[in-house]
């Protein structure tokens, strides 16, 4: 059960409780009670079994947001010499067995405000999130992190994940549940930066949706992440259960430290822009150890965004230089018409570096309709300035800029894409995952062939956009055919 979370200087007693306002959000005894927001059994033990894998050292042991008191229940079971367990509200920690509470040290406190050092060999918990319960705003609380220091306010999973690895003694192992969101948006990327300067990631695991509420239809994506204190494994072990069955199967490949297919499981090196597993799976019929494979960061000389201005600066001319925004890229090429727009080369919308010439490869790389599209600079009249809506892309060999255009467009191309989409209302490619990005390399013939293909197309689509669509999609289908026979 995760804890509620208040954010008062001093813990109160009930009756004040009773009779004050809380300054945050938070579930009532009757939720508590209902195990509205439960811990299945199934994924402490997996939590708690996963870290014995990795530490067997039994002395001490905390949850900083033990609610109802499962992971402590987990931890006594497994024999801990001390377990302490924390939570500010009075009434979940009256709920607590009288067993749990004679075998561990249970607080009523603030887990947050705690003084406890790092001396403890494991930390785990499902701590409170603030989508459901709102963020920090304490003041006291803030600055007593670096995470929340200089801020207004921070979402109580973000404080209690820097609560967690303060809490590890310096080979210390902490397993945590938190949102999906800390492991993939790019605005918190600062966290994922923190957690792997301050600690050695062990693994990741993503759960399936659902599963902490019994009363309500809520479906929030969670993950458990695993770290330690102290130099840890190079390789990152990466999981995804479809359901809780599964937790036992993904402990196995752990164990063994083998991969898995169903349910899936493996080792990578992770990218701080994406430290979930999803982002690692990829529909390719091979990883990149495969020679034929390489990633888009090997195969090009330069990648930039696009430049222009906004605001008094964003005037158009009536003439002069194209402007090429997001909605000239095209499956079929670059269409100018579907803008029309001019810079004047004098204006300061004229951006010489976002001047794209013959061979460019042009990636729209945000918005939730166009995002992903690709085209080819493949005639001077189609020469213009790129906003910065899109990374203009320069091949280390002219025919590849034609063949990834296409590449992008078939089913392996489009899962990666997909995968690497950041945010929510605006999504975002970033050119460090972007970069990322695994291409297996096409024959010479290919290439040349992808490259004839391209041609005709942009030729026909002036004329007959039928038959410059049977082009790109016989295009795909030979670059499809030819990725699935590499490894027959």
């Amino acid at each position: 059960m995760r804890m509620s979370f208040l954010s008062p200087l001093k813990v109160k007693s009930l009756s004040q409780r009773t009779e004050s306002k809380q300054e945050n959000s938070h579930f009532s005894k009757k939720e508590k009670v209902l195990g509205q927001f439960f811990t299945p059994r199934e994924v402490v033990d997996f939590v708690l079994d996963f870290i014995s894998v990795t530490n067997n050292k039994k002395d001490k042991a905390i949850d900083p947001a033990c609610g109802d008191g499962v992971f402590l229940k987990g931890l006594i079971a497994r024999e801990f010499k001390e377990v302490v367990g924390i939570d500010i509200d009075c009434e979940v920690v009256k709920l607590i067995a009288e067993e749990l509470k004679t075998n561990a040290d249970v607080l009523n406190e603030d887990g947050l405000l705690n003084k406890s050092g790092g001396n403890f060999d494991v930390v785990v918990g499902n701590p409170p999130f603030s989508s459901k319960y709102g963020r920090v705003k304490n003041c006291r609380i803030l600055q007593g992190y670096k995470l929340g220091r200089s801020k207004r306010s921070q979402a109580v999973e973000i404080l209690f994940l820097e609560k967690f690895i303060r809490l590890a003694s310096p080979e210390g192992v902490i397993g945590i549940v938190l949102p999906f969101g800390i492991f993939s948006n790019l605005p918190l990327r600062y966290v994922r930066e923190f957690l792997l300067k301050e600690t050695s990631l062990i693994g990741v695991v993503s759960l399936p949706r659902g599963i902490f509420n019994s009363s309500q239809n809520t479906t929030s994506k969670t993950c458990i992440l695993f770290a330690k204190k102290g130099k840890g494994p190079e390789r990152v072990f990466m999981g995804v259960a479809e359901s809780l069955k599964e937790l036992p199967v993904i402990l196995n490949s752990y164990r063994k430290g083998t991969d898995s297919t169903k349910p899936i499981a493996f080792w990578v090196n992770p990218h701080v822009d994406a430290l979930y597993p999803e982002f690692y799976i990829t529909d390719l019929p091979f990883g990149e150890a495969n020679q034929s494979v390489k990633r888009l960061k090997d195969l090009v000389s330069e990648m930039f965004g696009g430049k222009t201005e906004y605001a008094q600066n964003r005037a158009f001319s009536r003439e002069g230089i194209p402007f090429i925004s997001a909605k000239t890229i095209t499956q079929l090429g670059v269409d100018l018409s579907r803008d029309g727009r001019y810079v004047g080369h004098f204006s300061k919308m004229y951006k010489h570096k976002a001047h794209v010439r013959v061979g460019d490869l042009l990636f729209v790389r945000v918005g939730v309709g166009c995002i992903g599209r690709a085209a080819v600079i493949t005639h001077p009249s189609e020469c213009g300035v790129a906003d910065d809506y899109i990374y203009i892309i320069r091949t280390n060999e002219e025919e590849l800029a034609y063949y990834l255009a296409f590449y992008l467009q078939s089913k392996y191309g489009v899962s990666q894409i997909n995968r690497m989409k950041r945010g929510v209302g605006t999504v975002t490619i970033p050119q460090t995952l972007l970069k990322n990005f695994l291409i297996p390399i096409p024959s010479a013939s290919l290439k040349d062939k992808i490259k004839k293909f391209y041609l005709e197309m942009v030729r026909e689509k002036e004329s007959n956009r039928y038959n410059a669509e049977m082009i790109r999609r016989e295009a795909v289908k030979c670059i499809e055919e030819e990725v699935e026979g590499i490894v027959r």
